[in-house]
């Protein structure tokens, strides 16, 4: 470009950039009205002129240029060192991709924020040579820290950490050391005393030569969800207690894979072990012979067992030592969120009751017998209700 801002030369590369093999343009403002909006191209001539004015052959200007919203380019202007003539060059430098890679790692980096927001899970990187610590938001927010004032080195790390978490800080230290990865839950303590539950996770970063270079972790607030599943792990033990005291087991089996689950109580009842696979077949053979017609339905043909007689049965089991017990049954359909139909079935001991029935049964039976022998009968009446009951050797005795 000459000082009249004329084009004295067009090079290969830009005639490329701007798809246009044969360019012809004759100064840099058509050059500019002719790829750019009017507004742009006005702001691009008028920037690149200041910028002919201040360039030295020993110094460029640089301009970075938005011609549209989706296109970035840099402009460098310098002047060429040639006796007697003044003459410029325009270097053009697109910086679209450049940006738009930016603009991406950005959004990116938004994201990762606020999914890590949602999900209440923190990042970290360790620098091993530098021992230099980098903390998300997010970990700031689980620690309870202002990223403005708490800077995240080892010694202030260390008073977030009670007494409690010194066999769990040791652990990480040696696997850090031995550039081993580690998981590893402790407690932390928040400014004014609060406490948290926090599981630590962090992985080795190596370089080209295997060397350990840095420590890449998450942290992640888990203090809600221990407590749930230790309350859901006093529910479950209450339930077995339950159980336990009203001989009463269940079990439920997935029709689409077949895989059972049964509670303790269930597998006892059963006489079966603890860690056994419990299915169909090995249910059956536990089943009294006499009783397995009546529980075929169930075996067979389960949904329909639910739907008929069989969903409430009385049946025994016989146990590995030839001990026989009386059990009813009662089964219902449940089908899942994702399809899947599954039978839960209940099972309760009543082998008690069936022998404190028989053995009722047989003394009636022997006190009609003794009754019939002797010529004596028994009856009761009972006085709020009115009702007079006669034994059978009463009515024979009466003649009626």
């Amino acid at each position: 470009i000459d000082p009249a801002m004329r084009i004295v030369a067009v090079n290969v590369a830009l005639r490329e950039f701007l798809d246009e093999p044969a360019l012809e343009v004759t100064t840099y403002e058509d050059l500019a009205r002719r790829y750019l909006t009017e507004g742009n191209a006005k702001r691009v001539s008028e920037t690149v002129r200041q910028a002919m004015t201040e360039a030295t052959p020993r110094s460029s200007v640089e301009v970075e240029v938005t011609a549209r919203r989706d296109f970035v380019f840099r402009i460098e202007i310098r002047r060429l060192e040639v006796p007697g003539i003044e003459l410029y060059v325009a270097t053009h430098l697109d910086l679209t991709r450049e940006r738009r890679r930016i603009e991406e790692l950005e959004r990116l980096r938004v994201e990762r924020e606020r999914t890590q927001r949602i999900a209440r899970v923190g990042s970290w990187r360790l620098d091993v040579r530098t021992s230099e610590n980098t903390w998300s938001p997010e970990m700031y927010v689980i620690m309870g820290q202002d990223p403005a004032t708490f800077f995240p080195t080892r010694e202030n790390r260390r008073r977030l950490q009670p007494p409690s978490a010194e066999g769990a800080i040791g652990e990480i230290d040696r696997a850090i050391a031995g550039g081993h990865p580690f998981r590893s839950r402790y407690e932390i303590i928040r400014p004014g005393g609060g406490r948290r539950l926090i599981e630590n996770v962090g992985e080795p970063q190596r370089d080209a030569l295997g060397e350990v270079v840095a420590y890449l972790g998450t942290v992640r607030d888990v203090t809600e969800e221990v407590a749930h599943e230790r309350e859901l792990e006093r529910e479950r033990r209450r339930l077995e207690r339950a159980q336990a005291i009203s001989q009463t087991g269940d079990i439920e089996v997935d029709l689409t894979s077949g895989v059972a689950t049964a509670s303790p109580e269930f597998r006892r009842l059963f006489d079966l072990d603890d860690d056994a696979l419990v299915d169909m077949e090995t249910l059956q053979s536990r089943v009294h012979p006499d009783d397995r017609t009546r529980m075929m339905l169930f075996w067979t043909d389960p949904r329909a067992a639910v739907r008929e007689s069989a969903n409430d049965v009385i049946y025994r089991v016989i146990t590995r030592t030839g001990d026989v017990r009386h059990l009813r049954g009662r089964a219902q359909m449940r089908v899942s969120a994702d399809g899947h139909e599954y039978i839960s079935a209940f099972a309760q001991d009543i082998t008690q009751q069936v022998r404190a029935d028989e053995h009722l049964r047989l003394s009636e039976q022997r006190l009609r017998e003794a009754e019939a022998i002797a010529h004596v009968g028994h009856w009761e009446w009972f006085v709020r209700t009115g009702v007079l009951n006669w034994s059978d050797e009463v009515f024979a005795i009466a003649g009626v």
